[in-house]
């Protein structure tokens, strides 16, 4: 005998979950149903215990203070106080918080390259040229290895911003700013 097509529809994973969501929801439905009809759930059957009253905790309060408060308490006190004081060790020194880090220098970054002869070509050029580059090895997230063509550091990032302009105009190489100490 062949299955029918809407059972097997039926059977496909999201008709499944719908049809077993469906009958958790009915069974639901049906047991408050139940508990309606019947004068919802007997709570009257549980007992909880008698708290004491406000008069009742004001004297224990009361009468725990004297008690506390007298020259024999004090003084045992005192003198457990003073004996674990005494045998307790000194406490560490807390330090003082590091001062931040300072802000990073900038850099410009002329090529960056997966080849390394390539980015030595590119430094050689700008030796040639009066500059001192250097090759800034890094790894990025997908884990590649880039040589980064780098000259200059400086403290801020408008001054980078501004040599980098005027690198670009003079050289006609264009020269990014990037942190001296990231890819």
């Amino acid at each position: 005998m062949k299955t029918p097509v809407f059972v097997k529809k039926l059977l496909r994973p999201p008709a499944v979950f719908l049809l077993a969501g469906l009958l958790v929801l009915g069974s639901g439905l049906l047991l408050g149903y139940a508990l309606f009809r019947a004068g919802g759930p007997n709570f009257s059957a549980v007992k909880l215990p008698k708290l004491p009253s406000a008069k009742q905790l004001g004297s224990k309060l009361k009468r725990f203070t004297l008690k506390a408060g007298s020259k024999k308490t004090t003084a045992k006190a005192t003198a457990t106080i003073t004996a674990k004081a005494a045998a307790a060790p000194a406490p560490a020194r807390i330090e003082p918080e590091p001062p931040p880090p300072p802000p990073p220098d900038y850099c410009l970054q002329l090529g960056a390259f997966t080849d390394l002869k390539k980015a030595q070509q590119l430094q050689a050029s700008l030796k040639d040229r009066g500059y001192a580059p250097i090759i800034f090895e890094g790894i990025d997230s997908g884990y590649k290895a880039w040589h980064a063509v780098r000259i200059s550091k400086y403290p801020d990032i408008d001054s980078a911003t501004k040599a980098a302009a005027d690198f670009t105009a003079k050289e006609r190489l264009q020269a990014i700013v990037r942190p001296s100490d990231e890819l």
